[in-house]
């Protein structure tokens, strides 16, 4: 009968591998938000968020976390770019379906 009971849960900021593991054995139902269009170029207390293992250490610590900003940088300036190209076409759109009077 403890099968039966439920629990509603929310996780923010939960890494893919935590919800497979919460939804794994129906600990968690298969309800999740779509990732599809999420933005990942918020800044968490100045940081990007990926994970840094704990067990890089030293000049390649350095070097991961420099690599990682570079891409969250490139994907951050895409992103703005791909919104504002979506944002003109979607003017073009419009006006071509908007009858002209006259």
């Amino acid at each position: 009968m403890a099968q039966l009971g439920g629990v509603h849960l929310a996780c923010e900021g939960a890494s893919n591998i935590l919800t497979k593991v919460l939804e794994w054995g129906r600990l968690a139902a298969y309800l999740e938000q779509s990732t599809r269009y999420i933005p990942y170029d918020d800044l968490v207390d100045g940081r990007y968020r990926y994970h840094v293992p704990r067990e890089l250490e030293g000049d390649l610590r350095s070097r991961y976390v420099a690599t990682l900003d570079a891409m969250f940088d490139t994907y951050r300036e895409l992103l703005r770019s791909s919104a504002s190209i979506s944002r003109i076409d979607s003017l073009v759109t419009r006006r071509r379906r908007t009858p002209r009077t006259g």
